[in-house]
């Protein structure tokens, strides 16, 4: 099995070199208090539910897959305004068009690196 190691699909334990192993990741609290991550080197607060999620190795593109969640079960969390070195990610009630800040915010990002 020594030939697939880093391939996609392989169970290796090789981290960032196939497309489906997360390039970045990050778990935060309301503002920018940041429990734990990966490849990410700061964390912009834009206002209540906007965030700024950078990254320490910028992506290749923009045409990464961001995966977001929260805390609360009655809120919507999307990715937005991908860039290479970024990607903005707010939050909002269900039903309500108002940003909303909440604990336990968490974003991955799968996608090529530079």
């Amino acid at each position: 099995m020594s030939g697939i190691v880093g391939t996609s699909h392989s169970k290796s334990k090789v981290v960032g070199r196939s497309l489906d192993t997360a390039k970045a990741w990050i778990n935060f609290d309301t503002g920018t208090s940041i429990r734990n991550s990966f490849n990410v080197s700061s964390l912009t607060d834009n206002g209540e539910g906007n965030y700024d999620v950078n990254f320490i190795t910028n992506m290749a593109t923009t045409d990464y897959c961001t995966v977001t969640t929260g805390y609360n079960y009655d809120v919507n969390c999307t990715a937005r305004d991908a860039q290479t070195s970024n990607v903005q990610v707010n939050c909002w009630h269900i039903g309500n068009t108002a940003l909303y800040d909440m604990a336990y915010f968490k974003v991955a990002i799968f996608g090529d690196q530079i």
